[in-house]
């Protein structure tokens, strides 16, 4: 993460105000004279033959005769420099959106083994694309080394979302190549897995048990312990088309369990008069870590293929554990992003997909350079922060301010006071502002008054002395804000947004866009907000205006009467997955490695990918609000 240090507001405020006056006097100058343009010289005499040579100053065309010498052509004006080609890095980035995963590598090749995260971690996701899987594996290893906590976080989920989703000949080469790393440790467990599903249970031990040995105290080694007494415990058959549900039916997340559970029924297709081939066997978990763990041993012992759950962070996290021992595959709607990988996917809009839509939106159409981010004092802000940074800057713009406030909304005044440079500011500081804009206004006066032709110049001359101050004015003085930046970037819920909206205008902070996040989109934030949220722009997982989305609302709304929200459009997707992948399917190992492999699946809040970190990642639309109505930005723009 790159900080930067930003000049004093009131240096800026100055240069500003030198540049109005520079700009006043230049349109007063009046305008400049017509040049005068010389006559051509006459046209000389024609002599009869023998013709004499051509004068200097002549010019003699065959047949025509001799021709006045044309006046001296200008200059053309300076070319401008061509483009500079992209740096390998930049072109290898803009070669991997466009899916050119091969040029990336050749884009990378001039770098050589550089010792940039970004370059390993960019060279990972193009293996990774192209389906060298031990080659992804070693590449986000050299990434990882030379990142920071949060990238070797995201890092080891690619990792194991990679493992997870290599067949075995791959997987014996990662193991091959590091046995007794992590990563060649997890590729013999996934071995040892594969071996279990295809009813080797000799060889699955065999393997178990020397992983228990040799990562003894570390988490793989517990793992392959617990693992190899569900190999020695009797086995239940899968039973296909069987698929379980946890959800929170009783206790304080209820109505949310309620939610879920009429999307899981939706996508399960059990509203219609054919059989779906699709049965759910529905847990309550009470929103409990323990009871989440027995739900998911007694919907093993039933025989399910998958299972769809938990929604929230501890009991998400303890399912999934329990599910990766069993050999379980999860689909998941929860915010925790840790629980993915190894077996575990989570559905959802990733942060870093939904800001970078934000900001290619905000500088590519809006044509925005210049952004402010009020940020509140939380991981989930912080986390915001770094990525809409990073994204503008990538994108070429610039971050003018960065102020942050408390987790309920306290302090966000001072934080814009703080961001438009007049938060603070001493007395000898406001005099000062005071008689800057006095000698502006000064020098507009003279130069009105000379335009006019009225004698006498008023006070400001240059040379005069500075003006007496009117000190009753400037006890009523209050510094105007410097607004240096077109955007706003506020990552905070529906309802903190429309009660910060109008506090903009209310500082005079007027003239700028807000932008924000998913959770904005919600009726809540025109309500609240009203008017002063009128032109921002979120991204969001659903859009009922897409053929898919439209489909989901539909059905939804013919089957409950009511609209549905993007948690029931999740657990719609994640059912709707199991039941197309896993049809006819009895190996929980194949339906994990078909679930690994996702690229563009249909869905409400699709197209789905699954990244190589497990994460079933929808595709960001972009809203906006349009006369006080939450509509899709494209159609806002026309």
């Amino acid at each position: 993460m790159a900080w930067f240090a930003f000049p004093p507001k009131t240096r800026l405020r100055n240069g500003l105000l030198a540049a109005v006056a520079v700009g006043l006097c230049a349109a007063c100058a009046g305008p400049r004279p017509a040049e005068k343009v010389a006559a051509p010289p006459p046209a000389p005499i024609r002599v009869p033959p023998p013709p004499p040579a051509p004068r200097p100053e002549t010019y003699a065309f065959p047949g025509i005769g001799e021709r006045p010498p044309p006046p001296a052509p200008e200059a053309p004006p300076a070319l401008p420099p061509p483009p500079a080609r992209p740096a390998p890095l930049e072109l290898a980035r803009q070669r991997f959106e466009a899916g050119r995963f091969e040029g990336v590598l050749e884009a990378l090749e001039s770098l050589g083994e550089a010792v940039d995260p970004a370059v390993w971690r960019l060279r990972g996701d193009a293996l990774a694309a192209l389906g060298d899987g031990p080659a992804a594996v070693a590449a986000y290893r050299a990434a990882r080394a030379g990142g920071d906590d949060i990238q070797a976080d995201d890092l080891t989920a690619r990792i194991r979302g990679l493992l997870e989703a290599m067949p075995p000949a791959q997987l014996r080469a990662v193991a091959d190549a590091c046995p007794f790393c992590p990563e060649g440790g997890y590729a013999r467990l996934r071995l040892a897995r594969i071996a279990l599903g295809g009813g080797d249970v000799d060889r699955a031990a065999a393997a178990l048990e020397e992983l228990e040995a040799e990562f003894a105290g570390e988490p793989l080694g517990r793992t392959a312990a617990r693992l190899l007494q569900s190999v020695l415990a009797p086995r239940h058959p899968v039973e296909p088309g069987l698929y379980g549900v946890l959800v929170p039916l009783t206790g304080p997340l209820a109505p949310f369990g309620q939610r879920a559970l009429r999307g899981a029924l939706l996508g399960a297709g059990l509203f219609g008069s054919a059989d779906p081939g699709c049965r759910l066997a529905v847990a309550d978990t009470a929103g409990d870590p323990v009871t989440a763990t027995a739900a998911v041993e007694e919907l093993a012992t039933r025989g399910v293929v998958a299972v769809v759950g938990p929604l929230k962070g501890a009991a998400a996290r303890a399912a999934a554990d329990r599910a990766r021992e069993l050999g379980v595959p999860v689909v998941t709607p929860t915010p925790a992003r840790d629980v993915a990988g190894a077996g575990v996917f989570r559905i959802g809009l990733r942060p870093a997909d939904e800001v970078g839509a934000l900001v290619s939106h905000a500088v590519g159409v809006l044509g925005l350079e210049r952004f402010a981010i009020l940020y509140p004092d939380t991981p989930d802000g912080v986390r915001y922060r770094d990525l809409f940074w990073d994204r503008v800057v990538e994108r070429g713009g610039e971050i003018t301010a960065v102020e942050r406030f408390s987790a309920d909304g306290a302090g966000v005044e001072d934080a814009i006071r703080r961001a438009t440079g007049v938060y603070g500011l001493s007395p000898a500081e406001i005099r000062e502002r005071f008689l800057a804009e006095e000698a502006v206004r000064l020098r507009r006066e003279r130069k009105l008054m000379e335009a006019l032709g009225i004698e006498g110049a008023a006070p400001g001359e240059e040379g005069d002395a500075a003006p007496e101050v009117d000190e009753k004015r400037l006890a009523r003085y209050r510094p105007p804000p410097i607004v240096d930046f077109d955007a706003v970037f506020l990552p905070v819920g529906s309802v903190l947004a429309g009660e910060i909206a109008p506090r903009f205008p209310f500082l005079d902070v007027e003239g700028i866009r807000l932008l924000g996040i998913r959770t904005w989109n919600t009726p809540t934030l025109v309500r609240v907000g009203e008017e002063y949220v009128e032109g921002a722009v979120f991204p969001a997982e659903l859009d009922p205006a897409l053929p898919a989305g439209k489909a989901f609302v539909r059905v939804y709304r013919d089957a409950y009467g009511e609209e549905p929200g993007v948690l029931e459009a999740y657990v719609y997707d994640a059912v709707g997955l199991l039941a197309r992948e896993g049809a006819g399917v009895d190996d929980r190992d194949l339906l994990r490695r078909k679930l690994a492999g996702l690229w563009s699946a249909p869905g409400a809040i699709g197209p789905l990918t699954t990244t190589p970190g497990g994460e079933i990642a929808a595709r960001p639309k972009l809203l906006t609000v349009h006369r006080g109505r939450i509509v899709p930005a494209a159609a806002s723009e026309e």
